[in-house]
């Protein structure tokens, strides 16, 4: 077919051509002779530019060979609605399944599940027959979502098992959502299953050692993560080991088996993230730091914003911690526990406008009789006290809030008695400050209020409590 190809290039038949060339480039795939194929990559994308199968086939080429960049791209091309399209390849509607599916596979190693599920959707929908389009859409529903009970999640691995019921991927996927759920009898019924099938498979070991650790036997679940029979390149047993001990609370004994996980998958987004926990626990911040680095340069997603934030304040780098959190908060306008820590930081710097603003949105969001709630309440205190000082009657309970830094306040012009809750003045002398109530009690005899311990007249001195006479003033006026 390849010589063919060649053959119909050279008599001015493109079109032959291209399906000769299609024909033997789904033959080289299929028994991965990905070195002759690759010598046919080149014919197929220029004579069919337009043509979805050229591309389809291009990026399942790039997507064997790991050139995910590239396979990106084609994949794309592939499955865009510009492309001419061929039933010869996916069925009735022209759609390869294989394209939505290896393009959500692309994404997932990006740590972008939440874009991969739509294309797995696609890939079902396309070919409802696949058990394992079925098994990767479960499995990136409940890595999402985390909630084992989940219906839609259940249908699709009850579906999978119904095509294939020896798979024993699917069998150890089970297991997980059944741990999860706290079913642990189940799960094991299903793990003795997966592992008759994938005996030396690290994620079946890794659940092997889950149940373990559910039943409180640390010991047997590190030990069943030590053994050197199972091939694990990726370091999952050792990450999970790290996460059993740092779930143990022995997190000095974690560390070194993040660390060691992280030798193997240096650029894994959630092995940074989890072993930069362990060392913010362990209160190792610069190290932390070091690592959330590198992962926000892998992905600047919210669970690295919210660890950099949380290592910024720390250290006082109060500048950076916001720049973190409001870069989050882009993603997530509405997240409160983002929202509250936000106006925390505003509050240490003393910008009490940023934080008024925060605690404004806090306010709308969180619900008055929710336990939340409180820590509102506490912020909105805690931004009253930064902002305004107590001023007491020196003779009853009465107290007043005044700004720390008030401008100065208008010249008074009373038009009427103000009432007895305001305050009458300050003395002089002793410092002692009344309210008008308190102060009617010591007039002199042109009938001004005098301070009641030294008999100095009062005056109202201080720009905070004249500006609560104006405010109310004011009031009389509007």
């Amino acid at each position: 077919a390849q010589n063919a190809g060649s053959a119909y290039e050279k008599l001015d038949d493109g079109a032959t051509a291209l399906e000769r060339y299609l024909e033997a480039g789904r033959l080289f795939l299929n028994i991965e002779n990905y070195n002759d194929l690759a010598l046919i990559i080149s014919r197929l994308l220029e004579l069919g530019s337009t043509d979805n199968r050229a591309h389809s086939l291009a990026g399942k080429y790039y997507f064997a060979i790991e050139d995910f960049h590239r396979a990106e791209k084609e994949l794309a091309l592939a499955d865009s609605e510009g492309a001419e399209t061929s039933t010869a390849a996916g069925g009735a509607s022209g759609i390869d399944p294989a394209v939505p599916y290896l393009r959500a596979l692309i994404l997932i190693t990006k740590d972008k599940r939440k874009a991969a599920l739509a294309l797995l959707k696609r890939a079902v929908e396309l070919a409802p027959d696949s058990a394992i389009f079925h098994f990767r859409l479960a499995e990136n529903l409940f890595l999402l979502h985390q909630k084992p009970e989940e219906k839609e999640l259940w249908d699709h691995i009850n579906r999978a098992l119904e095509l294939q019921a020896d798979d024993g991927w699917t069998l150890n996927l089970a297991a997980q959502v059944k741990l999860k759920a706290g079913h642990l009898e189940e799960a094991e019924t299903c793990l003795e299953k997966a592992a008759a099938i994938l005996p030396h498979e690290a994620a079946v070991r890794m659940n092997q050692a889950e149940l373990a650790y559910l039943r409180g036997d640390v010991g047997k679940a590190l030990a069943l993560l030590k053994d050197e029979s199972i091939d694990d390149p990726e370091g999952l047993l050792a990450h999970h080991a790290g996460t059993i001990l740092y779930r143990a609370g022995r997190l000095e004994e974690a560390s070194p088996y993040y660390a060691e996980a992280l030798k193997k998958s240096p650029d894994r987004l959630d092995y940074l993230v989890d072993q930069a926990n362990c060392l913010i626990d362990l209160g190792m911040y610069g190290e932390a730091d070091t690592l959330l680095s590198k992962a926000y340069g892998r992905d600047d997603n919210e669970a690295v914003l919210d660890l950099i934030g949380y290592i910024a304040y720390k250290k006082g780098e109060f500048p950076r911690a916001e720049g973190a959190y409001r870069l989050f908060l882009e993603r997530d306008p509405k997240n409160t526990s983002i929202l509250s820590t936000l106006a925390w930081v505003y509050i240490t710097m003393a910008r009490w406008t940023s934080a008024e603003d925060c605690i404004r949105k806090l306010e709308d969001l969180v619900p008055p009789d929710s336990a939340e709630y409180q820590g509102v309440q506490e912020l909105r205190e805690r931004l009253l006290m930064g902002t305004t000082r107590l001023v007491q009657c020196a003779n009853c309970s009465l107290n007043w809030r005044v700004p720390l830094d008030p401008p100065t306040a208008p010249p008074l012009r009373l038009v009427a008695e103000p009432p007895d809750e305001l305050p009458a003045g300050t003395c002089i002398h002793c410092g002692k400050t009344y309210c008008i109530g308190c102060a009617k009690n010591s007039l002199d005899p042109s009938g001004r209020f005098v301070c009641p311990t030294c008999g100095e007249r009062l005056k109202l001195y201080d720009e905070g409590l004249k500006k609560l006479l104006a405010d109310w003033a004011a009031g009389l006026k509007g």
